[in-house]
């Protein structure tokens, strides 16, 4: 395994596939989404308008989290328990690549050129930019604390990281690499920036909170909603809803992320975990760990028009 630079961590290509894709052409776009079912080691390639399962990637083992590049090409997944990170082409609908990566790697996102992964490991308390294209590890950037999910401003100049058990966000500039310390009085555990990184939005292990946080001011506020454990977030391509996964009341809770306030809940499978929304705004997609299923959403009406049984303990999930 070959030590890369001054860096404590190593990186180790083991696999360049050009195994054939999985049955059927590639869906149109604003009408698939990609659920990691962890304990399966499988990714469920979902139709959202015919309600059922259109193909299946194997990525074993222990598929956790995932990310798409900005043009839907390629999906990042990556594997806690085995210390890897997974390059898939989502056209093809195969693994082109599998990295080896000590420390733990769970929170993962691309940049908007599709060239540059951020990889939250959480073992090492470091970000990890990793070139996508050779598979190297560009740079590694200490952390006083565990980094656990990971988002990027629109201009992709700064990575927003929580960090694991702690009362902190963390903000790295990806070109100067210099870290900033934002302390919260929550939990942090995911976040999501809407599309002009104006505005970002957390969840709370173990409580029922949200925050809102304004990026410039750094303005924080309080957002209560009336589920138990506001787990993962996404927000809708127009930036007025929030959707939020309440992992112990089974639903989504959805927020005006103007006013600021809950709208509606609706129920969906047990234990949710990751929701995504299409890129047209118009199907919510919801993986439920608990329930090994997906619920899908019809965002306008807020009605679930399908649960899609997939793999064993689904936990992210991406839509195109």
């Amino acid at each position: 395994m070959k030590r890369l630079g001054p860096w404590a961590v190593t990186i180790t290509l083991l696999l360049f596939l050009s195994a054939p894709p999985v049955h059927g052409a590639p869906l149109e776009k604003g009408r698939v989404a990609y659920v990691a079912n962890e304990h399966s080691g499988t990714i469920s390639i979902i139709d959202g308008e015919a309600m059922q399962v259109a193909g299946t990637i194997a990525v074993s083992p222990g598929p956790h989290n995932l990310a798409f590049s900005p043009d839907g090409r390629l999906l990042l997944v990556t594997h806690p328990s085995a210390d890897r990170l997974s390059l898939v082409d989502a056209i093809q609908q195969k693994v082109k690549a599998v990295l080896q990566i000590s420390g733990r790697p769970h929170g993962v996102a691309v940049s908007s050129n599709g060239q540059t992964g951020y990889v939250a490991a959480e073992g090492l308390r470091k970000l990890l930019v990793i070139d996508l294209i050779v598979g190297k590890i560009l740079k590694e950037v200490a952390l006083q604390e565990s980094p656990h999910n990971v988002a990027l401003t629109g201009d992709g100049r700064r990575i927003w990281v929580t960090s694991l058990g702690s009362h902190s966000i963390w903000l790295v500039d990806a070109v100067t690499s210099e870290v900033e310390r934002m302390p919260t009085y929550g939990a942090p555990h995911d976040l999501t920036l809407t599309a002009r990184g104006q505005d970002a939005w957390v969840t709370n292990w173990g409580s029922s909170l949200l925050f809102h946080i304004e990026t410039s001011s750094r303005l924080l506020t309080p957002v209560e909603t009336s589920g138990r454990n506001p787990h993962h977030l996404a927000i809708t391509p127009d930036g007025s809803e929030v959707w939020v996964s309440n992992h112990d009341s089974s639903n989504v809770s959805i927020i005006d992320a103007r006013a600021k306030i809950e709208l509606a809940r609706v129920p969906v499978g047990r234990a949710p975990h990751h929701v995504a929304i299409s890129s047209n705004g118009q199907r919510a997609y919801v993986a439920n760990h608990g329930s090994h299923d997906v619920t899908v959403i019809d965002v306008l009406t807020r009605r679930v028009i399908g649960t899609v049984a997939v793999g064993k303990g689904p936990h992210g999930v991406v839509a195109n």
